[in-house]
């Protein structure tokens, strides 16, 4: 009983000095929040659940998911520095807004106006940027940018798609001639990534509630009240799984009578490497692709990055790795 209590009060100090530290350790996610392109917030009743959601500046309609306890806190510690017209219930989704929509994992040519030091508050996508690349000249740099700069037109498949902020992004830089697939295999948050695409009335995107593998099939998929889903066990540490079913990236391509891409991110928390393993078709015939890769999750004990790279520069790939693990990759012209 006197352990318990003490792990209680333990448990609230560590809640109030993580309230108290928030503004140092998480400063530009302040600024972001303050400037964030919000012009109307509030809930919604989809499917009979309460639903944040967001109207962006220009137009944009976000759902997304309530905050946690403690960004309820943030928000009324911090809200004369937070954007108007941002309620506690959409706190966690304004967050969403800043980490997936304005600076989405698709696009690593872009880079947060931080130091790398200051963007480690955000997710290690936003201190894996092009910028961030060790070990290269400026001109190469240049180079990248240009490499990765999004084209209209462009086809592009969302590995890992999560609630579709990034979907949404890309469809509207891309534009109506483009081709979109995003892929996500939780199903709250396939939900909120159909509501998302709907909402919006995305006509070029596709969806696919599947997990993406090696093979097609049938296999256990960890889930977590957040984002941390994987195929992968090791990754997720969580004791709760669903069955779900697996394509390959060269069966989906195959599925919607596609020959090549021209722009993939994977983001799928450890199962990368079953992904790359999969789309073997699609990496051979697809001439000007471009992939962003989370490669920081770990694979049977070795770093995602590490087993991709190899696997990558076999079918002609250039393959840059940041310094955490994220993985850039290119066939050179």
């Amino acid at each position: 009983m006197r352990y318990a209590k003490r792990k209680m009060l333990s448990s609230r100090f560590g809640q109030r000095l993580r309230l108290h530290l928030y503004p140092w350790k998480n400063r530009a996610m302040l600024r972001e929040l303050s400037y964030v392109p919000v012009a109307k917030s509030g809930i919604e009743t989809v499917n009979g659940v309460e639903t944040p959601f967001v109207v962006l500046n220009d137009g944009i309609v976000l759902y997304g998911r309530m905050p946690s306890e403690f960004e309820k806190e943030i928000y009324w510690k911090w809200k004369d520095a937070l954007n108007p017209h941002l309620r506690e219930e959409t706190l966690r989704l304004a967050m969403d807004v800043v980490l997936r929509y304005q600076y989405p994992h698709a696009m690593p040519h872009v880079t947060m106006p931080y130091s790398r030091r200051a963007r480690r508050c955000f997710h290690p996508q936003h201190v894996e940027t092009i910028a961030d690349v060790p070990g290269i000249s400026e001109s190469e740099r240049d180079r990248l940018v240009t490499i990765f700069k999004l084209r209209q037109g462009e086809n592009f498949l969302d590995v890992g798609a999560y609630m579709g902020f990034g979907t949404v992004r890309m469809a509207r830089e891309l534009g109506l001639d483009s081709r979109i697939v995003a892929i996500e295999a939780d199903p709250k948050s396939f939900s909120l990534l159909e509501l998302n695409v709907k909402s919006n009335n995305l006509s070029n995107v596709s969806l696919v509630q599947k997990a993406v593998s090696s093979v097609n099939g049938m296999a256990s998929f960890y889930t977590t009240e957040r984002q941390a889903n994987s195929l992968i066990s090791e990754v997720v540490h969580s004791g709760s799984a669903i069955q779900v079913p697996t394509v390959t990236i060269d069966g989906i391509l195959e599925d919607f009578g596609m020959d090549s891409i021209d722009r993939v991110s994977i983001t799928i928390n450890g199962a990368e490497v079953e992904a790359l393993r999969g789309m073997g078709s699609t990496l051979a015939a697809s001439e000007n692709l471009r992939l962003s890769i989370a490669g920081w999750y770990k694979y049977n004990g070795k770093r995602v990055c590490d087993i991709i790279s190899p696997l990558l520069q076999g079918y002609g790939y250039r393959v840059l790795a940041g310094r955490k693990g994220g993985v850039l990759a290119w066939k050179p012209g």
